[in-house]
C-alpha cells in the first residue's frame, strides 16, 4: 500500500514500481477492503487497454518481434510442459538485454531475476524466471494493450498491426528482412538464428544462447525507438477508435502536467474535457474520495494496533481517532455522491453491493464495527478458500496482527488511493515523444 501512496506525492510523477514477482500470499495481503476492482473498472473507462504497471511502450514492439519470431513454431509448450514459445522468446530477449548491459532497463520485468541467474553461469527456465510470468513478464504486463492496439491476439499470434510495426522497427535498425525471414539479409539471418534458439530452448526446457541475441537486445533498447516506430505507437494510443483514451492521451501531451499528482491531473483535465470524459472523471473523483476516507479509517485502526500491541484496542478508542470520525460522519454523503456519479456509468450497483455492510449512521464506534466486519467479509471471500483478516477481534475490541501494523498514514488527506493509469500514459509520452 505504501508504494501506491508514493504515486500521489506531488512532484513524483514517474514512480519506479518494484519488479513484480509475488508469491501467492496465504494472507490476502493486498486490497483488504475490496475497493480496487471498481477503481480499476473506472480507470478502464478513460484508458482502456492500459494498466498502471506499464511504463516502457517499446515493450509492445518487443512483443511484436517475438510474435513474428515464433509464428511458425507449432508447439504449444516446450519440454517442461509449461512454457509456450512466446515465453521462451522472452527468456532469450531478457537474458540478452541484461547481458548487453543496456543503459536503461527500467520497467523491463524480470531483469533482477535474470541478473541473478546469469551470475551463476546458468540460463533462465520456468523455475528460475518470474513465478507468474504470464502476468508479470513483459508479455503479461503489456498483453491487454497489445491486443487492444491490434498488434497480437490473445495467444500472441500476429494481429493486424504486428507486421506494420516490425517492418518499421527493422528499417530503422538495419535489420531489413527480419519480419519475413528473408534469406541473404542481415535481418533474415538474425531471425533464423533466434528462431533456432527458441526451438532449442523449447526442447531443452531452458533458454539456449543465440549467436546474435545481443544485436536484438540493442535494437529493442527501451529508450531507443526510432522516429517511425515511435510515431506508430503514439498514433495507435491516440487512435480515434478509442475516443476517450485519445482525448486523455492528447491532453497529457503537455510537460506542464509532469509535476502533478494523478488527482491534480484529473482536476486539470476536467476543465476542458468533453462531456463523456468529464462524466468519467467525476465518477473517478467521487469514488476515490470515498475510498480515501474509508482507507484512512482502516489505516487508523492499523496505527492504533501498532501503538497498543497485544493489549488490543477498544472500539471506543478507535472511534476517537480523527480519521475514524471523519469517515463515519461523511460516509453517507460521500457514498451518495459516488453512487450518483457512478450511476451515470451504470456502475452504482457495484458500489452499493460492495459497501452494503459498511455504515454506522454517522457514529464512529458503529462505523469502526462495520469496517471490521467489511474487512472480514472481503478477506473471507478471497480465493481459494478465504484469507485471514489483518485485524482480529478480542472480547473488548480488536488487535492488529504485527505484520499489518503501521506507524503513520500511508495516504495524504487528499489524492487518490488507486492508480488511474495517468502516470503510465505520461511515461509513454516521455518515451514516444522525446
Amino acid at each position: 500500500m505504501a508504494l501506491k501512496a508514493l504515486a500521489h506525492v506531488p512532484g513524483l510523477v514517474f514512480p519506479r514500481l518494484s519488479e513484480a514477482d509475488p508469491d501467492v500470499s496465504a494472507e490476502g495481503s493486498i486490497d483488504p477492503l475490496g475497493l480496487a476492482p471498481l477503481a480499476d473498472l473506472l480507470a478502464d473507462t478513460i484508458a482502456p487497454g492500459v494498466t498502471a504497471r506499464m511504463t516502457r511502450p517499446r515493450l509492445l514492439t518487443a512483443i511484436a518481434v517475438c510474435s513474428v519470431l515464433t509464428e511458425s513454431i507449432e508447439e504449444d509448450v516446450g519440454a517442461d510442459r509449461v512454457s509456450p514459445p512466446w515465453l521462451v522468446a522472452e527468456w532469450i530477449l531478457v537474458e540478452a538485454m541484461v547481458g548487453a548491459r543496456l543503459a536503461d532497463l527500467r520497467g523491463v520485468p524480470g531483469t533482477t531475476k535474470t541478473r541473478a541467474v546469469l551470475a551463476t553461469q546458468s540460463h533462465l527456465d520456468a523455475g528460475s524466471y518470474l513465478k507468474t510470468p504470464k502476468v508479470f513478464g513483459f508479455h503479461g504486463v503489456f498483453k491487454r494493450l497489445a491486443i487492444n492496439l491490434d498488434i497480437v491476439d490473445e495467444w500472441f499470434a500476429p494481429s493486424e498491426r504486428c507486421y506494420q510495426l516490425v517492418y518499421a522497427w527493422e528499417r530503422e535498425n538495419g535489420l531489413d528482412g527480419f519480419a519475413d525471414g528473408t534469406s541473404g539479409t542481415e535481418g533474415g539471418r538474425l531471425h533464423a538464428q533466434l528462431e533456432s534458439a527458441v526451438r532449442r530452448s523449447l526442447d531443452a526446457g531452458v533458454a539456449q544462447p543465440a549467436p546474435n541475441a545481443t544485436r536484438l537486445a540493442r535494437a529493442l533498447e527501451p529508450a531507443a525507438a526510432g522516429r517511425e516506430e515511435r510515431g506508430l505507437l503514439w498514433a495507435w494510443l491516440a487512435d480515434r477508435a478509442e475516443p476517450i483514451r485519445r482525448e486523455v492521451v492528447l491532453a497529457l501531451d503537455d510537460p506542464t502536467t509532469d509535476a502533478l499528482s494523478e488527482a491534480e491531473v484529473v482536476t486539470r483535465l476536467h476543465s476542458s474535457a468533453s462531456p463523456d470524459l468529464r462524466m468519467r472523471l467525476d465518477a473517478i473523483v467521487d469514488y476515490e474520495r470515498l475510498c480515501l476516507s474509508i482507507t484512512r479509517a482502516f489505516d487508523a485502526l492499523r496505527i492504533l494496533g501498532r501503538q497498543h500491541g497485544t493489549g488490543g484496542v477498544s472500539l471506543d478508542q478507535a472511534a476517537a481517532h480523527a480519521d475514524l470520525m471523519d469517515a463515519a460522519k461523511g460516509f453517507a454523503r460521500r457514498l451518495a455522491r459516488a453512487s450518483a456519479s457512478l450511476g451515470r456509468l451504470d456502475l452504482d450497483g457495484r458500489v452499493a453491493s460492495l459497501l452494503e455492510d459498511l455504515d454506522g449512521g454517522g457514529d464512529p464506534t458503529l462505523f469502526a464495527e462495520t469496517l471490521l466486519s467489511h474487512h472480514e467479509r472481503i478477506q473471507g471471500a478471497k480465493p481459494p478458500a478465504g484469507k485471514r483478516p489483518w485485524i482480529e477481534r478480542t472480547p473488548h475490541g480488536f488487535v492488529v496482527r504485527p505484520v499489518y501494523g503501521i506507524d503513520e498514514q500511508p495516504f495524504p488527506s487528499e489524492g487518490f488511493v488507486h492508480p488511474m493509469r495517468l502516470n503510465a500514459l505520461r511515461t509513454f509520452r516521455r518515451d514516444l515523444q522525446s
